[in-house]
């Protein structure tokens, strides 16, 4: 037999062996389990993984809960974002208006955009007014003050539909090197480590300092941190 023969003997029968080793051992998960109590006695809650039956299709075993780090990417959706007053109106917050008393072919009822110049336009027959750095109350007393111009008795209710920077937090974040991902506007929140429910619990008390009893989802938008292997 040639020596390259050999050599490719040898590779196959160490490859065999690769194989036959691999199937003895099995996988096996880097966690801590519970085990039966019956059989380490009451007294013994968990155990190295390494003691326990390799996992397979008929001894699933469940995967712990995943933990940030970067440079994962976060999907963020503000679900409740009422501010703390008193709030100033912003341009592109927009409000939502409804008026008693009004003509007939010109209704106010509905919602309305603060524009870049910080106007709101109610109708042909009322024009523009500007609302940008009042409180709700206070643009609501100068819609009834600019309308009886117009109108004899406008009654009007005004409330704040949607803020402009509550809507530019929902998006995709990426979990920067520091641990942290950056809200903008809205500070720095620092994440890793941390389970999804419990990086959710952080993001929330962090915006409770602009908002009252916020509420966000939060999901994993890129598992950039971890690689996993299907063998």
């Amino acid at each position: 037999m040639g020596l390259g023969n050999k050599r490719t003997a040898i590779g196959w029968c160490g490859l065999a062996m690769a194989v036959l080793i691999c199937a003895a051992v099995g996988c096996r998960p880097f966690e801590y389990y519970r085990a039966p109590a019956a059989s380490l006695g009451s007294d013994v809650e968990r155990v190295p993984a390494l003691l326990m039956p390799a996992p397979s299709e008929k001894s699933r075993v469940s995967l712990p809960a995943y933990r940030i780090e970067p440079p994962d990417l976060l999907q963020l959706e503000m679900l409740k974002a009422v501010p703390l007053p008193p709030y100033y109106l912003e341009s592109y917050d927009v409000l939502e208006i409804h008026v008693i008393g009004t003509l007939l072919d010109q209704p106010i009822d509905g919602f309305y955009l603060i524009d870049a110049e910080g106007t709101i336009e109610l109708g042909p027959a009322y024009g523009k007014l500007r609302v940008v750095g009042l409180t709700v109350e206070q643009a609501r007393a100068a819609i009834t003050s600019h309308l009886r111009q117009v109108l004899a008795q406008p009654e009007v209710s005004v409330s704040l539909a949607r803020m402009a920077s509550a809507a530019v937090l929902s998006g995709i974040y990426l979990v920067g090197h520091d641990g942290s991902i950056n809200l903008r506007e809205f500070g720095v929140v620092r994440v890793a480590g941390l389970t999804l429910p419990e990086a959710r619990d952080r993001v929330e008390r962090h915006l409770s300092q602009f908002f009252d009893s916020p509420r966000v989802s939060l999901d994993i938008a890129g598992y950039n941190s971890k690689v996993f292997y299907v063998i």
